[in-house]
């Protein structure tokens, strides 16, 4: 990287002098143009080499030239000083959105900084990554069926879950939910329901416990078959739980 012609410090700013050459008024305009250039054209388009007709482009941030936060802790409270001291990211207000912050003591996961909760009054960092954990069943079921745990690695946020068998039940539908840990607390707001009938039955949900939707790292989640087809139950199944990794 080019280093500039000038340092930019409190003895550069403090030219010229009051009591200084009106002469050189020119040349000082001058390198001001030329210092403040040298820095813009680090990171943004605007170089004198280029042609008139990439004018239009001056000032815009050159590809890859976005940094992000890549740090430990959260930046949100001490982004970086401004004129004021230390300027937090702003926690009402647009005007930080699109920031982003690799965690550099999590596996780098990245986060966004965003309207949460679809409030446009908060905002703060929200996740990126969505992952999928999945259960699968090869045979008749039953609501004594074991299924393995699933064991959460990261913090997240429980958005979907969804299911299906390949032999619908008959006589009734066969029901099933997915607890958080090893309690009665059920994910989803009420049980997902396969419909009897033939062929294909599937079901899904977005409408979750707003409390048991949350997850914490090294939380485990348990499959619950309910109950099932009052004729015949049901087979082969596959369900699925949707989250989003959270900062």
């Amino acid at each position: 990287m080019a280093v500039p012609s000038s340092a930019w410090d409190s003895t550069w700013e403090a030219t010229p002098a009051d009591a200084g050459d009106p002469e050189q008024g020119a040349d000082n305009i001058r390198d001001s143009k030329l210092y403040v250039r040298e820095r813009l054209e680090r990171e943004h388009e605007g170089s004198i080499t280029e042609s008139t007709a990439d004018k239009s482009y001056d000032g815009t941030h050159r590809k890859g030239s976005a940094r992000a936060f890549v740090v430990d802790a959260d930046p949100a409270a001490a982004a970086w000083p401004d004129g004021d001291g230390v300027r937090a990211l702003e926690t009402d207000d647009v005007h930080d959105d699109g920031r982003l912050w690799f965690d550099s003591g999590d596996g780098y996961l990245p986060a966004l900084w965003a309207e949460t909760d679809d409030d446009p009054e908060t905002h703060g960092w929200v996740g990126c990554i969505r992952e999928v954990y999945t259960w699968h069943w090869q045979g008749v079921l039953a609501t004594t069926a074991a299924f393995p745990r699933i064991l959460i690695p990261h913090k997240c946020e429980v958005l979907k879950i969804g299911a299906v068998v390949a032999n619908a039940p008959t006589g009734s539908a066969t029901t099933l939910n997915v607890h958080k840990a090893e309690t009665a607390a059920k994910i989803a707001s009420s049980d997902l329901s396969l419909a009897a009938g033939t062929g294909v039955a599937k079901a899904s949900t977005s409408t979750l416990s707003a409390t048991n939707k949350e997850l914490a790292a090294e939380d485990v989640l348990r499959l619950e078959i309910v109950s099932v087809g009052s004729t015949t139950p049901g087979s082969d199944l596959m369900v699925y739980v949707e989250v989003l990794l959270k900062p």
